[in-house]
């Protein structure tokens, strides 16, 4: 079963809205946003940017055929000062155990890091959440700091966050080198 990667659009705003709604429900844990939340929501975050009105900002999606199976966000900094960095965000694969996650975070990172001047991707991920912890250190992502009591639910059950980095040299060591 062969995937397909490709930014999402205005196009794709329907189905980037039902993947959604299916990662608060299939892993509730693993986000930060409540699925009742963002089912009554108008907007979502990346609605803006499926419309194109944040040029540095994009939206990846996995498909298999024509289905949307997979998404991860990358927003660029805009102030003056950190515009250098960038954060991954709303990483999920409906279908995990195909590799689809692992081709979908490489094709982010580096269309990100085709942008220029972009040095340094963050991430977080909530802690206990080894799956993906394990996927991210193996594209490159090193843990540089924890967040403890980070997310926090109505009856008092608490989650803490890993944060992660890759740098652009970081990145670009991993390459292998071309043959001459």
């Amino acid at each position: 079963m062969l995937s397909s990667f490709r930014f999402l659009g205005t196009a794709d705003a329907a189905s980037y809205r039902a993947l959604r709604l299916e990662c608060l429900q299939t892993a509730p844990d693993a986000f930060g946003s409540r699925y009742e939340d963002e089912l009554q929501a108008v907007t979502l975050k990346f609605d803006p940017v499926l419309q194109g009105r944040q040029p540095n900002d994009f939206l990846a999606g996995a498909f298999v055929g024509d289905q949307l199976v997979g998404m991860c966000g990358f927003i660029r900094e805009t102030r003056a000062k950190s515009q250098h960095r960038g954060d991954i965000s709303h990483f999920f694969v409906s279908r995990p155990g195909m590799g689809i996650g692992s081709d979908l975070l490489h094709y982010t990172v580096n269309q990100a890091f085709a942008q220029p001047d972009l040095d340094v991707i963050t991430l977080g991920v909530v802690a206990g959440n080894e799956k993906a912890i394990q996927l991210y250190q193996n594209a490159g992502f090193t843990t540089y700091g924890q967040l403890d009591d980070y997310y926090r639910s109505e009856d008092g059950k608490s989650w803490s966050l890993i944060q992660m980095v890759l740098t652009r040299a970081g990145y670009e060591a991993s390459i292998p080198p071309k043959n001459e």
